[in-house]
C-alpha cells in the first residue's frame, strides 16, 4: 500500500510542475525586448485601440505578447505585429499596418499613453491579463470567430482563444485573472521616471474603417 501511495503523489507532483495549455497562452514580459520592439507593440496599441479603454489598450498588447509563443506566429513584437495575411487574399494580420492608417496624423496624447503602455507591458507584463490570440471589433462579425472560444469583451474588442482541448481551462484561467486584476489597486507607472498623467483619456473618435480593417479605434486581428 505504501508503494501505491508513494507513486500517487509522484504522479500528482508531476501533473502539478507542468505547464497547461492554457496557462502557456499567458505570455510573460518580454523584459529584454529591443527599443525598437516597444516601438512596434506602441504603434500596434495606438493603432488598433488607440482611444479604447486603457484596460481594452493593455488587453490588445497582451495578445500581441501571447502570439510570441504561439508556432503560427513569428517570434518578436515586430514579427507578430508587422505579419502578412495567413492565407491566400487575405489582409494583414493588423489591417493598420498595410491599409494606410500610420499616414494619417497621430494624436500626441494617444500616441504618448501608447508608449507608456508598451513600456509597462513589456517590464511588468498587463495588468489585463487576457488568455487571447484574436480579437476584433464588436461592430464587425469575421468569419474565423465561429470556429473559436469568446474569452471576454472589454471596450469594442471581443477576444477570443482557439477551440482545442485547452479552450475552457483558457477560459476559466481569463477569466480568474481578469477578476484578479480588476481587485487589486493598481501602482501608478512612470514611463523613463516622468509622473504618470492625471488627466483623462479624449473621448473614443467614430470609426470609418471597413469591416476587418484596422483603424486607430478600434480594430479587428484576424488569422
Amino acid at each position: 500500500m505504501g508503494t501505491v501511495w508513494i507513486t500517487a503523489l509522484l504522479a500528482l507532483a508531476a501533473i502539478a510542475a507542468a505547464p497547461s495549455s492554457a496557462s502557456a497562452q499567458l505570455a510573460h514580459p518580454v523584459l529584454s525586448a529591443a527599443p525598437e520592439e516597444a516601438e512596434c507593440l506602441a504603434t500596434a496599441i495606438y493603432y488598433e485601440a488607440g482611444f479604447e479603454p486603457r484596460a481594452g489598450r493593455e488587453a490588445v498588447a497582451q495578445v500581441i505578447l501571447n502570439r510570441l509563443t504561439d508556432p503560427r506566429f513569428p517570434k518578436t513584437v515586430c514579427g507578430v505585429v508587422r505579419q502578412g495575411p495567413a492565407r491566400r487574399g487575405g489582409g494583414c494580420q493588423f489591417s493598420f499596418t498595410c491599409d494606410g492608417s500610420e499616414r494619417r496624423a497621430r494624436d500626441p496624447r494617444a500616441w504618448a499613453e501608447a508608449h507608456e503602455i508598451a513600456a509597462e507591458v513589456l517590464q511588468r507584463g498587463s495588468p489585463t491579463p487576457v488568455a487571447a490570440n484574436h480579437y476584433h471589433a464588436d461592430y464587425v462579425h469575421p468569419r474565423w470567430a465561429g470556429q473559436m472560444t469568446m474569452l471576454t469583451r472589454i471596450g469594442r474588442h471581443i477576444f477570443y482563444t482557439d477551440r482545442s482541448a485547452g479552450a475552457q481551462a483558457a477560459a476559466a484561467l481569463n477569466a480568474a485573472a481578469l477578476k484578479a486584476a480588476s481587485a487589486q489597486q493598481r501602482e501608478p507607472f512612470s514611463l523613463w521616471g516622468l509622473a504618470p498623467a492625471a488627466v483623462s483619456a479624449p473621448a473614443p473618435a467614430p470609426s470609418t474603417s471597413a469591416p476587418e480593417l484596422a483603424s486607430a479605434t478600434p480594430s479587428t486581428s484576424v488569422f
